[in-house]
């Protein structure tokens, strides 16, 4: 009985761990058309790889991309695409992104959205979303440009080609912070490789975790 109740504890356990160790992925396909080029508007927040990684994943898909100046307001928990009309003229359709890093010996991307719109902004037609804000095991640590370059490419798709009209592209809602993190900014690679040096000089970590957390670092490049 005593063997029965511990296997069953354990059980219990590993189950919560499991479920606290959980990263969300949800793709949205793009059924409605097929867009020859598609703008996409630049958020300065987020680590230039991450924009190299979209381009990337369309090309695969032979779309031509025009990457379009704009900025992103968070406002009630949702992002707000701000952007000039007259630069996404002739484009097809509209693509936005946002993405957050954190530390936990090393920093990670945690959260990326990738949504596109028709022409016009008024219409969303297909959206990539990573979650692994909730996420507590070594999961989380995943190489940006190859995660964005798979959601682009679970999410785009060979569909008619496609008439809408408009306003305003649609907001999407902002992550919850995540578990787990000390920091939610998106600093560069050299801040980041200098506080790693910096926790190696004081003996803070070892020479294993040091060189596993720069490789870590360098490969979100």
């Amino acid at each position: 009985m005593k063997i029965a109740r511990k296997m069953a504890g354990f059980a219990v356990a590993l189950s919560w761990l499991m479920a606290g160790c959980a990263t969300h992925q949800d793709i949205t396909k793009l059924e409605q058309y097929r867009p020859k080029e598609v703008c996409i508007v630049k958020d300065d927040k987020v680590f230039e790889g991450v924009l190299e990684a979209i381009q990337d994943g369309f090309r695969q898909h032979a779309i031509d991309t025009r990457v379009v100046n704009g900025t992103y307001q968070q406002k009630h928990a949702m992002w707000h695409p701000v952007f000039s009309r007259s630069d996404t003229a002739g484009c097809d359709a509209l693509l936005f992104y946002v993405a957050n890093w954190s530390w936990d010996l090393a920093y990670y991307m945690y959260f990326a959205n990738i949504w596109m719109t028709n022409a016009d902004g008024s219409k969303k037609v297909a959206q990539a979303t990573y979650d692994a804000s909730h996420n507590i095991g070594v999961g989380k640590f995943v190489v940006a440009k190859d995660k964005i370059r798979e959601l682009v490419d679970q999410m785009l798709a060979s569909t008619p080609s496609f008439n809408n009209t408009g306003n305003s592209p649609l907001p999407v809602r902002a992550p919850n912070p995540p578990a787990m993190t000390r920091t939610s900014h998106n600093p560069d690679a050299t801040s980041r490789l200098e506080q790693l040096e910096d926790l190696h000089k004081k003996g803070l970590i070892s020479d294993s975790e040091y060189a596993a957390k720069r490789r870590a670092i360098l490969d979100q490049l």
